[in-house]
């Protein structure tokens, strides 16, 4: 297991870890702020070209600051081994003027470089924290994963 890119920092009451958990071909990431109170998770958009090694804490602090708060269809939880994961709602897609149909879950593991797991018709808002964990853990028993 590889551990994703992360640095640490404190500020407005809480200690946050900023999490590099993807980067486009062209550099262009998208980073997570994980509160240690794990009620105020946040994403933000990193440049391309900039390792979060190379930010100031100055640095991560303004990027702290201009995050979006995680919306509905996104939710954080933990799994056995302390990972934490990102569980992302999706679908119906559109695309040429039709709907694809397909909904769904993705959940991607913000702490290391897992295989992401796909759970086609699942609804976020019907599964608890350890339902989600028992989902991930049964895929990675089974070998089973969608694309990363």
């Amino acid at each position: 297991m590889v551990n994703r890119p992360r640095r640490s920092v404190s500020a407005e009451g809480d200690e946050w870890t900023l999490v590099d958990a993807w980067r486009s071909g062209t550099g262009l990431g998208l980073g997570y702020f994980l509160a240690a109170s794990a009620v105020d998770d946040r994403r933000v958009v990193l440049e391309p070209g900039r390792t979060l090694e190379s930010l100031e804490e100055g640095e991560i602090g303004r990027l702290l600051e201009g995050s979006a708060p995680l919306t509905t269809t996104e939710r954080r939880f933990g799994d056995s081994g302390g990972r934490a994961w990102l569980a992302q709602s999706f679908g119906p897609v559109w695309g040429e003027g039709v709907a694809s149909g397909l909904t769904g879950l993705r959940i991607v593991c913000l702490t290391a470089e897992e295989p992401a797991v796909e759970v086609m018709d699942a609804r976020l808002e019907d599964l608890s924290d350890d339902d989600l964990a028992a989902l991930v853990e049964a895929a990675a028993v089974r070998g089973e994963s969608g694309e990363d």
